[in-house]
């Protein structure tokens, strides 16, 4: 099978590029957002290094092995013994296990289109499925996923309860 031709092509020094710009940039030690990593990684010291002496593993590949999770990381290869900084460990395993809050957003023509349907219909899903406005053909199961997804976002239902409660009270008042 033939080659493409970029790559049968003879291979061009480019003059342009800054090669000790580009090697410094490599050499640069990562910015650090975690606070608790923040606070103990040593810039003075390699990246290898700071993730070892906090407990975590700088090489996935090398931390499990034979299928269990090693707990001590990869195997130092410093002769000085690491400082314990086993607290950076904790403090990540419990921010780990705290649940996500998970944002949920529903676009302006869904929502259009989810107040249309409940307004029309209340809870009939299949005649929903069989509206003129049903552009996308959604199965009644999806169009009761969509209207599930907007009664679970608190500020788009809210919204439109107090939107209802003012009509009920217009129309009351007359």
């Amino acid at each position: 099978m033939t080659k493409i031709r970029k790559q049968r092509r003879a291979k061009r020094y480019n003059y342009s590029t800054n090669r000790r710009r580009l090697n410094l940039k490599r050499k640069k030690q990562p910015t650090i957002e975690e606070s608790a990593l923040k606070k103990e990684w040593n810039n003075l010291k390699s990246i290898r290094f700071n993730m070892e002496s906090m407990g975590l593993s700088f090489d996935s590949n090398k931390s499990v092995s034979k299928g269990r999770f090693n707990k001590a990381g990869s195997t130092s290869h410093h002769a000085e013994p690491l400082p314990d900084k086993k607290a950076v460990r904790k403090e990540l395993e419990y921010k780990a296990s705290l649940p996500e809050n998970v944002k949920l957003r529903l676009s302006e023509p869904d929502t259009q289109y989810v107040i249309y349907m409940m307004e029309n219909y209340g809870e009939d899903y299949k005649a929903m499925a069989r509206d003129k406005k049903n552009y996308y053909q959604d199965t009644p199961k999806q169009i009761r996923k969509k209207i599930l997804k907007f009664q679970k976002i608190p500020e788009l239902f809210d919204a439109y309860k107090l939107m209802k409660e003012q009509e009920m009270n217009v129309i009351d008042a007359s």
